[in-house]
């Protein structure tokens, strides 16, 4: 296992977590880590993180029993240790964007993730043979639930599953429930019995059809009557310290640790709000009495249900009007309606007089309005037509800079200039403080001439050359707004600035281009409208650095970038090119080229499009190659890391050769690196130089593999430590597989008595001792020297018995694999008869109740069907073969299937019946199955695989032939 096993490195991150949380493991030094690896300006902080998975990698045995994975936060220890000099927290770069390499932890019973999950793609779960919960709070990037459907173990969801596939957990008897607010609600005292009534407060279909809540359908709009009921006294103000005392409690998670540093305040309180929307039922006779209706934000009903909301999320926007006619008496509102897009509600209220919007972009029909006959004032972004019907009726319409709609009556600008003064000057004294920091930043005389610039601009639109002059105004005017943080007032003045700009732009790309770049720039700076805006900023200046690439050149990359923080590969890469154009013409750029590229890889994590991805690849490989080929006695070290990705990205899509190049180049450049700096570089070489060799091995290149490990252990024979070498022991036996596979089993011989005799002189190295016994024994047993193979397994299996006898829940499981390794062995001498003891005690071992290794015990089943079935004992052979499959398939206990192992066990019990010719129609389906699953590995990994297919499809032409049918195989 290395820092690269698992593909986002996130993942890696949130198992060494877990396995700290749950005490598998000690904490690593934490101030260690920073003094070794202090923040920097990055975020995040790569070499700590780097550090941290190489301490997880030292935990491979503790990551492949890990039984439960918990992100529901990140620790403040991780933050800290992996955060940038200036990051506030994980932030966006440290979500999880892919499950892949999860399968490393095999004995995984319970995933609960309840934030930063970005993945997409569910199907690693499928291969968790053991998984039995998984709770996700949020999923925004989940299209496809159907991967839990192929997961046999599982008993319990708490996700935002589909309906469809929710429907088929709950018949499977999988418990399925919704995430988030749902459990404490549901728990909460006050949740109705009634199935009708819960409904409404879900606001999901009940039986009679009704989805609606009671009163209200968006609990908001509930809370906002109630708190406008308060405002305007005909309610008492709710003790709000006692209603969150009296839920302090309900939402806490039983499941965190004090050290994970969790506090309810900073999230919704449901109990809370249960509460006060009970309240809010019990007024119900009130809502008639209401004459004004507000909602903005910084409330004190807001802070009761959320401490500690501080504005930025929804959690407290309208999103629906519908019920408001309960309070038919409403004579004025005055709202943010963020989420509302029908205003046809608001038809029904017979007596409102005065509508004052704030906000409302998803409004795109105000007609209603023109349906509401007492309507006197209306102050909010009109579309021309309504404004122009109201005011043709005699309602007064103010724009959102406060301004009169449909006049040209010069008092408008001593009207707005005496508004805005008022503005500026005119402070609680609580705010005294802020407002002169405030008023030294914004000189108000100029605020005020800006405000005067727009208004006169307006009037004198008819003369030649006005439109650049208004656009301008516009401009400073948004961005005067915008700075003080009046994005209401901003918006609605920058975007009346690019259309102008827009305009002018196509005239004159040169001259007003820059303009309406630097428009859409300031838009942008809204971060609900930043794609929209920077979007086209983007498109405006790649026209410009078409033109003018050392002047519109840095600008467009600058953009880019800020985008691809927001995980959009295309803007990424776009950004790499620009780049790379502009260091071609001036080195100095070269420094920013190289953090583009570190950018681009992180962004490549979440791309679902493998078009995108590739694209990518290939551009961050073009230009590290290029820096490369600029400094060839410079680190390379990053063109190493995009070359492994790229082989590890390919891999699984089948792509072997692609892969296998790609993993060859980065074994060169990797040596290039040691040659001048081995201490430094050795442990990444011999790393890829093992890679290489076993994607050799697997690809069906069996002599280049024996090539490639043989300069592993030439890198690990370097190493000057005169205490045994891990490294170097495990080299030198995969070295002697690698002979095994092209039939050098005398140097293999060597090689294996060679460890023994280095563990032998270790008095310590028992452990190591015995698997290298057992090695040996392989080795002898393949030179048909049976009786010296059996001497070495006996004092193999003496060593670990004393060892599981000593301490059995860390060594039984060595022991099983050493009896399997000497059964199989004898098996090949065949020594059917001695094999089989072997055999019958590892599924002894395995099948005791407090055992839980079904995919090893469904191996040793097979095994021992075989042997059973060898021996013509097939009344036994028959019933362990069909136990066999069943375990495989998790049909008994928790077991999940794992497909290879399930693969060869299909096929043996099809030989099992063949041989007894009994059951030969299942033995058919059997090995049909198995053939299928036989092709696909074999596409994938050919080194592998293919001479199984071939025994595969002579098994089943021998059933076929059993059956009478003689039906040729062929290729499939």
């Amino acid at each position: 296992m290395s820092r690269s096993s698992f593909v986002d490195p996130n993942l890696g991150l949130a198992v060494l977590q877990s396995l700290i949380s749950e005490k598998v493991v000690t904490a690593p030094d934490w101030e260690a880590v920073t003094a070794a690896h202090p923040p920097t300006r990055s975020h995040p902080n790569e070499p700590a993180r780097a550090a941290l998975l190489d301490v997880l990698a030292g935990y491979s045995a503790d990551v492949s029993g890990l039984t439960r994975l918990r992100l529901n936060r990140w620790t403040y220890a991780m933050t800290s240790a992996c955060s940038g000099q200036y990051s506030s927290g994980f932030g966006q770069v440290f979500d999880l964007t892919s499950l892949a390499g999860i399968e490393l932890c095999p004995e995984l019973r319970s995933i609960e993730v309840a934030s930063a999950f970005r993945v997409a793609d569910l199907e690693p779960l499928t291969g968790l043979g053991h998984l039995e919960s998984i709770s996700i709070e949020h999923a925004p990037d989940v299209t496809d639930w159907s991967p839990l459907l192929r997961i046999p173990a599982l008993r319990r969801v708490t996700a935002p599953v589909d309906a469809e596939v929710a429907a088929q957990l709950v018949e499977r008897g999988v418990e399925v429930s919704r995430p988030g607010w749902l459990a404490p609600l549901m728990a909460h005292p006050g949740w109705p019995a009634d199935p009708v009534q819960a409904a409404k407060l879900l606001r999901v279909p009940a039986a009679d059809g009704e989805h609606t809540s009671d009163p209200f359908p968006d609990d908001n709009l509930g809370l906002a009557v109630l708190h406008s009921l308060i405002i305007e006294g005909r309610v008492s103000t709710p003790d709000w310290g006692a209603l969150k005392a009296a839920n302090a409690d309900l939402d806490d998670d039983d499941e965190y640790d004090e050290d994970e540093d969790y506090d309810s305040d900073y999230e919704l309180n449901t109990g809370v709000l249960i509460d006060v929307l009970g309240l809010l039922a019990e007024q119900r006779a009130l809502f008639p009495d209401l004459t004004e209706l507000t909602w903005e934000a910084a409330q004190d009903i807001q802070f009761a249900c959320y401490t500690y909301w501080n504005g930025e999320c929804d959690t407290f926007h309208l999103k629906s009007l519908a019920g408001i006619e309960q309070c038919f008496g409403l004579r004025s509102l005055d709202l943010e309606l963020f989420g509302v897009a029908d205003l046809e509600p608001l038809t029904r209220l017979p007596r409102l007089e005065k509508v004052q919007i704030d906000y409302a972009p998803n409004v795109t029909d105000w007609s209603p309005l023109l349906r509401i006959p007492t309507l006197r004032v209306v102050k909010a972004s009109l579309d021309e037509a309504t404004a122009a019907e109201l005011l043709s009726r005699g309602v007064r319409v103010l724009d959102d800079f406060g301004l009169l709609v449909g006049t040209a009556d010069p008092r408008l600008a001593e009207l707005r200039l005496s508004r805005l003064e008022a503005g500026l000057l005119h402070k609680e004294p609580d705010d005294q403080q802020e407002w002169i920091r405030v008023h030294d930043r914004i000189d108000a005389p100029a605020d005020i001439d800006t405000a005067e610039a727009v208004v006169v601009a307006r009037y004198r639109l008819a003369e030649e050359g006005a439109e650049p002059r208004l656009a301008d105004a516009l401009v400073r005017l948004g961005t005067m707004q915008a700075a003080r943080e009046h994005w209401y007032a901003a918006e609605p003045a920058l975007r009346q600035a690019i259309e102008i700009l827009r305009r002018l732009t196509e005239a004159d790309q040169v001259t007003r281009g820059p303009e309406l770049g630097a428009a859409l720039e300031a838009l942008g700076e809204q971060y609900w409208l930043r794609d929209e805006a920077w979007g086209e900023a983007i498109a405006v200046y790649r026209g410009l650095a078409d033109i003018d690439l050392p002047r519109f050149g840095p600008r467009l990359a600058d953009l880019c970038g800020r985008l691809a923080a927001g995980r959009t590969t295309a803007f990424a890469l776009e950004r790499v090119e620009v780049l790379r154009r502009l260091v071609a013409a001036d080195p100095e750029y070269t420094a920013d080229l190289a953090a583009s590229c570190d950018a681009l890889s992180e962004v490549i994590r979440t791309s679902s499009r493998d078009d995108e991805t590739m694209a990518a690849h290939s551009e961050l490989l073009a230009t590290y190659r290029s820096l490369a080929d600029a400094d060839p006695d410079g680190d390379h070290t990053k063109l190493v890391d995009e070359l492994l990705r790229l082989a590890q990205w390919l891999t699984p899509q089948g792509r072997n050769e692609e892969a296998l190049a790609a993993q060859t180049e980065a074994a060169a450049v990797c040596q290039r690196l040691a040659d001048r700096d081995f201490a430094r570089h050795a442990g990444t070489l011999r790393s890829v130089l093992a890679r290489l060799g076993v994607m050799l091995s697997e690809f069906g290149h069996p002599d280049e593999a024996l090539a490639t490990q043989e300069r592993v252990v030439a890198v690990c024979r370097r190493n000057d430590s005169t205490e045994p070498d891990t490294e170097l022991d495990q080299a030198l036996h995969t070295l002697a597989n690698r002979l095994t596979d092209v039939g050098r089993h005398q140097d293999a011989l060597a090689v294996q008595e060679h460890r023994v005799t280095t563990h032998r002189e270790c008095a310590n190295d028992q452990n190591d001792l015995a698997s290298a016994l057992t090695a040996y024994g392989r080795c002898l047993a393949h030179l048909g020297r049976a009786d010296d193979a059996m001497a070495a397994w006996q004092d193999s299996l003496a060593i670990w018995r004393r060892l599981a006898e000593l301490e059995p829940d860390r060594y039984r499981d060595n022991l099983v694999s050493a009896l399997i390794s000497v059964s199989v062995g004898l098996g090949e001498l065949g020594r059917e008869d001695d094999a089989l003891p072997f055999k019958v005690e590892v599924v002894d071992i395995l099948d005791q109740p407090e055992q839980d290794s079904p995919g090893v015990l469904g191996l040793a089943l097979n095994n021992l069907a075989c042997g059973l079935s060898d021996l013509g004992r097939h009344d036994e052979a028959l019933p362990t073969s069909t136990r066999a499959v069943t375990v495989l398939r998790g049909e008994e206990g928790a077991a999940s299937p794992n497909r290879f192992t399930l693969a060869l066990a299909l096929a043996s019990a099809a030989e099992v019946r063949l041989a007894a010719r009994r059951d030969l129609d299942a033995a058919l389906d059997s090995v049909t199955e198995a053939v299928t699953m036989y092709e696909e590995f074999a596409v994938r990994w050919p080194g592998r695989f293919s001479t199984g297919l071939a025994e595969r499809r002579a098994t089943l032409a021998g059933v076929l032939d059993a059956l009478g049918r003689g039906e040729p195989v062929g290729q499939r």
